[in-house]
């Protein structure tokens, strides 16, 4: 029997008991890249922020990757915007003030993403198959 989907909880199929949300990697990168971005409105050496632009940047890559694979667009165009955003090969370079709000924006994006979605961003199967729901049949004459 399929496990049972409720909002944001979901039934584990062994024991049958809910989890609210449900963690994989994906979900721990998210509260990293969250987490290291709301510190970054202090003070830190430069090295911080680059290894900050490599972990936002791979978040967001992967999360476009998953939401694409998934067939959200929207968050798939979000979680590439980061990527882009926060890239670190070239870098954008803005004012203090405004890498501030961005740091912000981009953490609370990335916290609310599961929340917003209801965890819906599909991944692609154990196997490694393509997610995404294949073409609809058009029925023909006969």
């Amino acid at each position: 029997m399929p496990a049972k989907l409720t909002g944001m909880s979901r039934a584990v199929p062994e024991t049958g008991e809910e989890k609210l949300f449900p963690i994989d990697g994906f979900a721990i990168a998210r509260v990293f890249a969250a987490g290291a971005l709301l510190l970054a409105v202090r003070h830190w050496p430069y090295d911080y922020y680059t290894v900050l632009r490599w972990a936002v940047c791979i978040a967001g890559a992967y999360g476009s990757y998953r939401a694409f694979n998934g067939g959200n667009r929207t968050w798939a165009w979000i979680f590439g915007s980061l990527a882009v955003l926060f890239n670190p090969v070239a870098p954008l370079h803005f004012t203090r003030k405004t890498w501030n709000l961005l740091d912000v924006l981009a953490a609370t994006v990335l916290l609310l993403s599961p929340v917003v979605t209801g965890n819906r961003v599909r991944r692609a199967d154990r196997c490694g198959a393509c997610a995404v729901d294949p073409a609809p049949r058009i029925p023909g004459p006969g």
